[in-house]
């Protein structure tokens, strides 16, 4: 049963009130559908909001669709004309949104637990902060073509939501976009979105596809976080960085293009990339994080023409092999000599090189970035071939250098007349067995 109202601005309610007085509440029972016509504003939507949904006192509780494509909408108060608001936290199914509006408020759908489908009028040009976020029912949006603004976690934790395309006026994608989607499949962008904001894709578990403009230059922090479905990925061509975090536990990632633009990769962008067996760097790249490869077990293969950095047998080093940037745990070594050239170990350069049972340290290597040998799990000896024990930060995450690494069992090898410098020194005295050796009894490569 349908029932309609015709609406002056700020009236609604009371022709609510006098609908619900002149009724039994069978008839009202009855009522599964209302239609509004004429001219409503913000109070008029509180208004119908107030008494459609079961939170609210059950008023017209079999209410399931409201058709609202023939009202205008007045401006009031801080409310702009055309700009449909106040509708958060109800239980319809269906809703029919005016025609005529422009703009879609901050939480004017949040949370409409029942909704299925919400059908965006082509008028719209401008969508506010979490507008349709929690309704997670919803499996279809089609944002408009007009659309070119929107605010933060506009369809956030919208959880059935499978598809969505991005239009090309819409130049910036803001942060938290489709947070927690986690029903989320595919993702195309149109032409002429430049910027993405932070956490964009971040809990898209469901992620297994995403086509980017050729216009996209710039991404925020954690774009793919913990999208464990995407299993390759083409980076748009003009894309100048990989942020923080951008593929934080994408552990069915097995394929990436990284782009020729690209300068600078940053912190975690690819920790927990547990199917990443390899990666290619192009020549462009000029800034590397210290932890840019932390929790990475790729092969990393750079541009031999790159004047910053180079790669040996999928080793990552400074162009002059002074630092050691990253060891791939996909390496099966069961004993590595560092080169006689590193000076310094970045950050986790050996993270979870479990094969390693012996390791050689030159007297050249003079300092450590911090947590060098995190779950370096199958360690028995350390032949550290430097009289002075090298320095060790004392601010180092969790305090561990050797985290996870047997330090009780594992033999520490230290040159004759060093073993009470290293019995006391920072992170070294954590070994129990500390034992001095005959430095050229070892052989070095």
């Amino acid at each position: 049963v349908n029932q309609t109202f015709t609406s002056t601005p700020g009236q609604l309610s009371s022709q609510i009130v006098s609908f619900l007085m002149q009724n039994d509440s069978l008839t009202i029972a009855s009522i599964t559908k209302i239609t509004i016509n004429g001219t409503m504003d913000e109070r008029d939507l509180l208004a119908l909001n107030q008494y459609t949904t079961s939170t609210n006192g059950d008023v017209f509780k079999n209410i399931a669709s409201i058709d609202l494509s023939t009202v205008t909408i007045n401006a009031y108060d801080i409310y702009r004309a055309n700009q449909f608001n106040s509708f958060y936290n109800n239980t319809l199914t269906s809703i029919i949104l005016p025609s005529s509006i422009t703009s879609i408020g901050k939480m004017a759908l949040q949370s409409s637990v029942n909704l299925t489908r919400i059908s965006i009028p082509s008028s719209v040009t401008f969508i506010d902060q979490n507008a349709f976020s929690y309704s997670k029912k919803v499996t279809s949006i089609s944002i408009p073509l007009n659309v070119d603004s929107l605010g933060e976690g506009v369809f956030m934790f919208c959880t059935s939501l499978n598809s969505i395309t991005i239009p090309g006026k819409l130049k910036t994608l803001p942060n938290l976009q489709f947070q927690g989607c986690s029903s989320l499949q595919t993702v195309f962008f149109d032409e002429g979105v430049t910027r993405l904001g932070y956490n964009v894709f971040d809990g898209c578990t469901s992620l297994t596809y995403v086509s980017f403009p050729t216009t996209l230059t710039k991404t925020g922090t954690s774009m793919f976080n913990d999208c464990k479905s995407l299993a390759s990925i083409t980076l748009p061509p003009h894309l100048s960085a990989i942020e923080d975090w951008t593929f934080y536990n994408c552990s069915s990632l097995v394929s990436i293009t990284i782009p020729s633009e690209a300068t600078y990769i940053r912190s975690y962008a690819f920790y927990g990339c547990s199917s990443l067996t390899s990666l290619s760097l192009p020549a462009s790249i000029n800034d590397l994080r210290y932890d840019a490869f932390a929790g990475c077990r790729a092969m990393i293969t750079m541009a031999q023409n790159n004047p910053y950095y180079t790669s040996s047998n999928g080793i990552l080093f400074d162009k002059k092999k002074t630092f050691l940037i990253h060891f791939p745990s996909m390496r099966t070594d069961t004993s590595y000599t560092i080169p006689s050239t590193v000076t310094r170990l970045e950050y986790s350069a050996f993270d979870t090189c479990t094969t390693f049972k012996t390791l050689i340290i030159p007297s050249n290597v003079l300092s450590f970035d911090g947590n060098e040998f995190p779950n370096c799990s199958g360690l028995k000896s350390i032949y550290a071939k430097n009289k002075t024990p090298i320095t060790c930060p004392s601010n180092i995450l969790f305090d561990d250098m050797f985290y996870n690494v047997d330090t009780n069992n594992c033999v520490l090898y230290v040159p004759k007349g060093s073993k009470v410098l290293y019995e006391v020194a920072n992170q070294w005295e954590k070994f129990v067995h500390i034992v001095e050796y005959d430095i050229l009894s070892v052989s070095s490569n």
